[in-house]
């Protein structure tokens, strides 16, 4: 029985007298691998958009939306002082920001989505995407009885008829 290793194509058998040569002109190091070949394409698990992020001042405070994504009456009193500024999501996939006074109820974010996307939703539930979750069919409700805060995120969705 022969224990003894075959030689190589390459020619570079264990002989003693002869000199050690160095990995194969197509052996590449990891360092020289990374980089070269694409990631492999994964598929996107998540079937809803992501929102858009809030943005804060320096100091945490907000700073005024632009014009026109005020509404005239959450500024007219008071300065807007109270006023939150929430996400929301619609059932057609679009999403927006907004400043809402805290005693608006949750009809009137339903009909600010309406108006944006120039659609009627109908019967809807609007749910908070904090945890946990909560969902709300009452749209008379008004945002400080639903427990909504300033840069929550309120997705809208169709009732089941």
């Amino acid at each position: 029985m022969d224990l003894t290793r075959p030689e190589s194509k390459t020619g570079s058998g264990h002989d003693p007298g002869t000199t050690a040569r160095g990995p194969p002109a197509s052996a590449k190091t990891a360092g020289d691998l990374q980089g070269t070949c694409p990631p492999p394409h994964a598929p996107d698990l998540n079937k809803y958009k992501v929102l858009p992020a809030i943005p804060r001042g320096r100091s945490g405070t907000r700073s005024p939306p632009p014009q026109e994504e005020v509404r005239a009456e959450s500024w007219c009193d008071g300065g807007g002082g109270g006023a939150l500024l929430l996400a929301v999501s619609a059932p057609c996939g679009g999403s927006f920001e907004q400043h809402f006074e805290p005693s608006d109820p949750l009809r009137v974010v339903r009909d600010s989505a309406e108006v944006r996307f120039g659609t009627r939703y109908g019967e809807v539930s609007i749910a908070t995407m904090d945890v946990p979750r909560r969902s709300f069919r009452d749209l008379e409700r008004t945002l400080v009885q639903c427990g909504v805060h300033d840069g929550s995120v309120l997705c809208i969705f169709l009732s089941k008829q």
